[in-house]
C-alpha cells in the first residue's frame, strides 16, 4: 500500500533546491554575497570568486532536485 505523502527527505532536498535558486538570483541582482556579518564578496571587485560561489550553489541546487523530484509525490 503506497502512502498519500511524499517521503520527508525528498521534501527538504527540494525545498533546499528551489531556496537556492532564490538567493543566488538575489545575489545576482544585488551583485554581493554575504558571507560574514561584515564580509562582502562582491561582483565588481571579485569576480571570479563571486561567480563560483554562484556557480556552486547552482550545482548543488540542481542536483538537489535532480535526485528529489522522480521522488516526489504519491508514495515516493
Amino acid at each position: 500500500m503506497r502512502s498519500e505523502t511524499p517521503p520527508t527527505w525528498a521534501t527538504f532536498l527540494i525545498a533546499l533546491g528551489i531556496m537556492l535558486l532564490v538567493v543566488v538570483m538575489l545575489w545576482i541582482t544585488t551583485g554581493k554575497v554575504k558571507l560574514k556579518r561584515d564580509s562582502y564578496v562582491m561582483r565588481d571587485e571579485n569576480p571570479e570568486t563571486f561567480w563560483a560561489i554562484i556557480g556552486g550553489c547552482v550545482v548543488v541546487a540542481l542536483a538537489s532536485l535532480v535526485i528529489a523530484v522522480p521522488h516526489f509525490g504519491p508514495g515516493g
